[in-house]
């Protein structure tokens, strides 16, 4: 868009000679288009950077493999009011945000989000651009814990890692899904989330991955 001089030395090369009322009127046409211009171009500039998407971006960018990261269990216990925010975050061009928005939507595992990842990844395919995937996998069999035990992490090891005896729970209330994360090892240690969810009155296995190893 033109500036006021430019506008005024079109004037001039077109043979026209402004007077200071001319002049005036045309200053004040140019600053009102470009304020109208300006005006315009804003919601483009903040388009995907909402409020609560710049927090959820935060808590994204803090996801870590370590144990009892705070930003995933803040995360995995929210999902239900980010949901929106965790699929916009497939987009970002951070590869860490839009990895880690892939396992908290994984984690959670319902139809709509994983909809929603596989509406992204055939997306990239039909793009042909390169993409990168959590290791992990939901499973497709329905399996149940078994035993009745009052502490969903006491269930847990029982089932899946009896040798193991420190347990930290994360759990989402809407989705009354919860993520477990399980330390086996003192010296040589490893780290595996198991993420189950209320069905028939008793806990379905959703997944059960390794994340780290020291």
């Amino acid at each position: 868009m033109p500036s006021a001089d430019v506008a005024f030395m079109g004037w001039s090369t077109l043979g026209w000679t402004a007077g200071p009322w001319v002049a005036m009127k045309l200053l004040v046409f140019t600053t009102l288009y470009s304020l109208t211009a300006l005006v315009g171009f804003a919601p483009f500039a903040a388009h995907g950077q909402t409020r609560t998407y710049v927090d959820t971006r935060k808590l994204l960018l803090k996801v870590e493999r370590s144990p009892a990261n705070k930003a995933l269990k803040k995360l995995f216990e929210e999902r239900d009011t980010k949901r929106a925010d965790l699929i916009q975050a497939l987009h970002d061009p951070e590869q860490k945000v839009n990895l880690n928005s892939q396992v908290i939507l994984k984690y959670l595992a319902d139809p709509q989000a994983l909809a929603a990842l596989e509406e992204w990844y055939g997306l990239q395919r039909k793009l042909g651009k390169d993409y990168s995937m959590p290791k992990m996998e939901v499973l497709s069999e329905v399996k149940y814990l078994e035993g009745i035990y009052r502490d969903l992490g006491e269930l847990v090891l029982k089932n899946l890692h009896p040798e193991s005896k420190d347990v930290s729970v994360a759990y989402n209330k809407r989705m009354r899904t919860a993520l477990i994360e399980v330390i086996i090892g003192e010296v040589f240690t490893e780290g595996w989330h198991v993420v189950v969810r209320r069905e028939n009155r008793k806990w379905r296995l959703i997944s059960n991955r390794l994340v780290w190893q020291s």
